[in-house]
């Protein structure tokens, strides 16, 4: 895969309230890749999935969904 970078600004441009989520475990983009993507959005918080990978497995659920329904404002029906 090439990457030369941003085309149309980089994510010190982003101004959309950001939650980076990530698994301690991902074997494809370690963990200091999402803790890199909050430092670099500003006002980013990051929520780490314990036992995460690249996936988001079914017992995470319950951590992470009450994390966006906060981060998004929405109310669990």
């Amino acid at each position: 895969m090439d990457f030369d970078g941003p085309k149309h600004g980089g994510f010190a441009d982003i101004t959309a309230p950001t939650l980076v989520v990530h698994g301690d475990h991902d074997p494809l983009l370690p963990l200091p890749h999402g803790q890199a993507v909050r430092d670099a959005v500003p006002g980013a918080r990051l929520l780490i999935l314990e036992g995460a990978g690249h996936d988001l497995p079914r017992p995470l659920w319950d951590v992470f969904v009450p994390a966006l329904l906060q981060h998004t404002g929405g109310r669990p029906r």
